[in-house]
């Protein structure tokens, strides 16, 4: 049986935190330990924490002294005090189904099998409960170039860390620890590096629940533009790993829309450094891109004088 260390790190989500705890440690997979991070919370997380100190499945309970600043920090902290052969990163503010290492451990006895993820469902902040669903037990395999080709080009196609759970193994032979500097799109880019010349396994269950709520720190790091800036890093990764095995023009296409579905949250000034980063990652996409913005402003002219 497969050891899991389940990594929770945490930041001011003591409303959330004690059914994020329960929901991983009534896991129906009984090989697991937990190592708890706090990353210098202000609100009351620090006595649920201490509530859990003497639990059998806790092995590590570590506060920092000094806020990181970002969560693939704590991340890559609490992978260092890991036992299992698997590692889970549990968000604070999620929560799973109780089945959830019962549905996904077992995958990672194909040793090629670097990653496994399962579908997941938004939920409100103010949410607390959700109905079991009936597994099916469905899944598909990738090869891992498939995996990212599919899902890893156009966005981030495991947009929430909970979701998965990937080996330590592959983990330690990265040759870039990159993502865990990065502020918003570490995860995006763990995930790629995971599944480069690896297989991946995603489960058709639901089996995590994502939370979300204005305020986050993602909703933050939009409005610096991240999601384009460090997406595009992470995009001429994943086409390295690829072999170029892509339709450029659609690829073109699918970031033209990016950058308009995330303008309208820029903070002023952001927009003329997205725009850079689009120029130095690809002349071409940069020509489309212009001409798409171009194309746009002069139909709102046109609308604005002939309405």
């Amino acid at each position: 049986m497969l050891k899991v260390s389940i990594i929770v790190p945490n930041y001011n989500h003591s409303k959330y935190l004690e059914q994020r705890l329960e929901s991983i440690l009534n896991q129906t997979y009984p090989d697991f330990e937990v190592i708890l991070l706090d990353d210098c919370s202000t609100d009351n997380s620090l006595d649920i924490i201490e509530q859990y100190r003497s639990h059998p499945k806790v092995s590590h309970i570590v506060y920092n002294e000094i806020n990181g600043g970002t969560s693939y920090k704590q991340w890559y902290k609490g992978i260092q005090y890991a036992t299992g052969e698997l590692i889970w990163i549990a968000e604070s503010d999620d929560w799973c189904d109780l089945r959830f290492l019962e549905c996904l451990v077992p995958h990672f006895e194909d040793k090629e099998v670097a990653l496994a993820f399962s579908k997941s469902i938004d939920v409100r902040s103010n949410v607390v409960n959700l109905k079991q669903i009936q597994l099916t037990n469905g899944f598909k395999e990738y090869v891992g170039d498939e995996f990212i080709a599919q899902s890893m080009l156009e966005g981030n196609g495991i947009r929430n860390g909970s979701m998965a759970v990937f080996r330590i193994e592959k983990f330690l032979r990265l040759q870039s620890q990159r993502w865990c500097e990065m502020k918003l799109a570490g995860d995006w880019m763990l995930w790629v590096e995971l599944a480069n010349k690896s297989k991946v396994v995603e489960v058709q269950d639901a089996l995590n629940y994502f939370r979300i709520y204005d305020g986050s720190a993602s909703n933050r790091f939009t409005k610096l533009g991240l999601d384009l800036i460090e997406g595009l890093e992470v995009l001429k990764r994943a086409i390295h790993h690829i072999d170029k095995n892509y339709s450029k023009l659609k690829l073109y296409k699918s970031w033209t829309k990016r950058y308009n579905m995330y303008r309208q949250h820029f903070n002023k000034g952001v927009a003329p450094k997205v725009i850079i980063e689009y120029l130095k990652f690809d002349f071409m996409m940069f020509i489309l891109f212009s001409y798409r913005l171009v194309r746009n402003s002069i139909r709102k002219i046109y609308y604005l004088i002939f309405k």
